[in-house]
């Protein structure tokens, strides 16, 4: 809700979630390239060696419910790497542009009807 709690703020906006601990400077962050169309997220478990040991955590299959006909129309792979939602950066002249609070809304409100994040109710 950032865009409509600062509606004139319209640069990069950084999120890191108050449970994340934070290592190095942000300022990478900042200064990532991001293409106009695309958000910056980051998940280190999706990594050949996480893999490996099998600890991947961050596949869709974790969040979403495969049997739901919706998400099966998404057509994504069930172990495709997703992200950590707890930390990313964002153009908030983008998000209003494209009206993603709405969006994001709409997802969360089909879920209480559908189901659609599974049993563990889709935190990320």
């Amino acid at each position: 809700y950032i865009p409509r709690l600062l509606p004139d703020f319209n640069g990069r906006l950084i999120y890191i979630d108050d449970d994340s601990i934070v290592q190095g400077d942000i300022k990478e962050l900042n200064q990532a390239p991001i293409s106009d169309d695309h958000v910056a997220a980051f998940s280190d478990d999706c990594s050949a060696i996480a893999r490996r040991f099998n600890l991947v955590q961050n596949s869709f299959i974790s969040f979403f419910n495969y049997a739901n006909e919706r998400v099966q129309k998404l057509g994504i792979p069930p172990q495709t790497c997703s992200f950590n939602a707890g930390v990313f950066v964002s153009d908030i002249r983008k998000w209003k542009e494209n009206n993603i609070t709405d969006k994001l809304e709409y997802w969360m409100e089909l879920n209480t009807k559908k189901k659609i994040y599974g049993s563990k109710g889709g935190s990320q």
